[in-house]
């Protein structure tokens, strides 16, 4: 991500804050109320790669919305009209481009949406060249959660430290304080989303000396969480790799409860072993499809 700086005030109210930092020249635009929705895959793919997919559109024109792609270069955005579904629905040109490879089958999901009102400050040179952005959040209103906020962001241009340096001298000397996360970030953790997504990891943690009960009871109980994470997906058809963990997860398990003769009693393998057994069966049309397509 480019470089940001979050700062908020424990007291000071939106319209305190921008009159302050008026008094030092910055000049901010009109105030601007979007509603912004966080796209990324189930596995939390484009996060993993460093990058942010945002679906902006303002509440004046719903339907005149834009994509806003953040990374360590400078932020691109395209206009578009309904949020991107998969790879094929992205714009296409380098926008689209450094996305596809990433996602490749997978859909992009809304993992997060809030609304909210801003107003810019764009700081520029002599050659009228933008070196700095100062943003001011009013409150962030959350579905279902209280409102978080205000908060100013000091945005460095790409190459240029120094002059957002200077602005955070000056926000601080206003009695705001430096936040350890971005505005994204904090209302990701107030929503309580963790952008890292789902990953069906195998692995699980065991020790040589504990009870064999407990090793085979840690092992199958995180592959039926992923059964679990991947089970509604699978019914609604979202891509097709949520079919694909369920069914390794469930071949997984049919393995792990064959490997147990010693340990759990043959009623109750005989009976899980046909269960999953059916669910296999059940699936594997779908997935032979899946393939094929």
């Amino acid at each position: 991500m480019t470089m940001t700086t979050t700062f908020t005030h424990a007291d000071a109210g939106f319209g305190e804050i921008v009159a302050a930092l008026a008094t030092n020249g910055l000049a901010f635009g009109a105030p601007r109320v979007v509603t912004r929705t966080l796209l990324d895959t189930f596995d939390g793919r484009l996060h993993t790669a460093g990058m942010r997919l945002e679906h902006v559109f303002a509440a004046v024109a719903p339907d005149e919305g834009r994509l806003a792609l953040f990374s360590t270069s400078v932020p691109a955005m395209v206009a578009v009209g309904a949020a991107p579904r998969y790879a094929a629905d992205l714009p296409g040109g380098p926008f689209g481009a450094r996305i596809r490879p990433l996602i490749e089958l997978r859909a992009l999901l809304p993992i997060c949406t809030f609304t909210d009102s801003t107003v810019t400050a764009i700081v520029r040179n002599r050659a009228e060249r933008a070196i700095a952005t100062v943003v001011v959040h009013d409150v962030i209103r959350l579905p279902g959660r209280a409102a978080i906020g205000p908060f100013v962001e000091v945005v460095e241009a790409v190459g240029n430290a120094g002059p957002a340096e200077e602005l955070c001298d000056t926000v601080s000397a206003h009695g705001l304080h430096v936040l350890d996360e971005t505005v994204v970030e904090r209302v990701l953790s107030s929503t309580g989303v963790d952008p890292t997504g789902f990953h069906s990891d195998p692995t699980v943690p065991l020790r040589r000396d504990d009870p064999a009960d407990d090793s085979f009871r840690a092992v199958l109980a995180n592959l039926a969480r992923s059964i679990d994470a991947n089970w509604q997906g699978t019914i609604d058809d979202i891509d097709t790799e949520f079919l694909h963990e369920l069914r390794v997860a469930v071949r997984r398990t049919r393995s792990v409860v064959g490997q147990a003769k010693r340990v759990l009693p043959e009623s109750l393998r005989s009976g899980v072993r046909a269960e999953f057994a059916w669910l296999a069966h059940a699936t594997g049309a779908s997935r032979d499809l899946d393939v094929y397509a």
